[in-house]
């Protein structure tokens, strides 16, 4: 990539090869924010780095114990074989990009540890379906883009439902984040820190972080 930057498939390895502690993690992450942003695209990805694990991999072959197509016996060596395990994870082969899954049941690659399954039971919760109703927020965002990097958050609130408001930035200068909601109307003054860094920002109302509303392009407003 430029600038001794190199980008991989498979994590670099020299020693207790297997890549489901980053994978699994990364997943995760990728979860948690996905579902955050309501982002499908993003769940789905997540989705896939599961998949890998049970069959959707080059070897075509489910490395979870007695789960999914041509499972295999593992390394588990004091506690013996039990359904749904996971071992360390597939290893590269060499120094090389390529995924590697030998036949033969070793360490460390082949090996049940416990970071595997309990990071797949960690992603499972981001990824299983959730039946609770939506939050009403009782309130709207729109973000009013002047000049020279700086804005206008405005929240207008239904009511008297929303006291105060807060407004949680990266890479965003904030005068006085925490303001008080008078005549369902409250404003913040922003502005860009970094033009070449993407900014966040996230308004939570009265401290209340399940009606949060997060505050993206989408919700910008030009004014001329």
């Amino acid at each position: 990539m430029g600038g001794e930057w190199y980008l991989r498939a498979m994590p670099v390895a020299f020693a207790r090869r297997g890549n489901y502690g980053p994978l699994l993690s990364q997943a995760k992450a990728l979860a948690t924010a996905a579902r955050l942003r309501g982002d499908s695209a993003g769940l789905d990805l997540a989705q896939r780095q599961a998949q890998w694990i049970v069959g959707r991999n080059p070897f075509v072959q489910s490395t979870m114990y007695g789960e999914g197509y041509d499972w295999e016996q593992q390394y588990s060596v004091s506690s013996g074989d039990f359904v749904g395990s996971l071992p360390v994870g597939m290893q590269s082969r060499g120094v090389t990009d390529l995924p590697y899954w030998p036949t033969q049941n070793t360490f460390v690659y082949k090996e049940v540890w416990v970071h595997s399954s309990g990071r797949w039971l960690w992603l499972m919760a981001d990824l299983l379906p959730r039946h609770a109703a939506p939050v009403d927020a009782g309130f709207s965002v729109r973000t009013v883009m002047g000049a020279k990097g700086e804005m206008t958050v405005r929240l207008t609130s239904a009511g008297a439902s929303v006291k105060t408001a807060e407004l949680r930035a990266e890479n965003l200068v904030v005068d006085r984040p925490v303001r008080t909601v008078a005549g369902g109307v409250v404003e913040w003054k922003v502005r860009v820190k970094d033009a070449a860094v993407p900014w966040v920002a996230v308004v939570v109302p009265d401290g209340d972080v399940s009606r949060r509303r997060e505050v993206t392009e989408l919700t910008w407003v030009v004014h001329h």
